[in-house]
């Protein structure tokens, strides 16, 4: 069963935080946050924060999965602030300062292969050619 969180309004822009997407889709929650961690980009800190937060809730509703997976991330922009700085000759320049949302979609790690008394599983027998 997937779980979608959201983190809304984070202040960075959407094309620094979208080269994060592909370290982080298809790992294991905890794998993906050990490899956010050691990424040195401030948008690393963002999407781990909105991970984190994520986890906690999916671990919260529910507590008897095991682990979780990123299905996907996704980044969208935000609105944008817009503030004024002085140019030349007398004149305002505009300057944006981009905000993003992050969507975290969490998905239940299946365990397929568990070892039942010491024997594999029928469903792994025949899945392995063995009848």
């Amino acid at each position: 069963m997937p779980f979608v969180s959201r983190a809304r309004y984070l202040r960075s822009g959407a094309r620094k935080l979208r080269l994060l997407r592909p370290l982080v889709i298809g790992k294991e929650a905890s794998q993906a946050l050990a490899i956010l961690a050691s990424t040195p980009r401030k948008g690393a800190l963002l999407v781990r924060k909105a991970l984190n937060s994520a986890l906690a809730s999916a671990r919260n509703i529910h507590p008897e999965a095991a682990s979780w997976q990123v299905k996907n991330l996704i980044i969208d922009e935000g609105p944008r602030m817009k503030r004024m700085r002085a140019g030349p000759m007398g004149r305002g320049m505009l300057i944006r300062k981009r905000l993003c949302h992050v969507t975290v979609i969490l998905e239940e790690v299946k365990e397929e292969g568990k070892v039942q008394n010491g024997t594999k599983s029928k469903s792994n027998r025949a899945a392995a050619g063995d009848r």
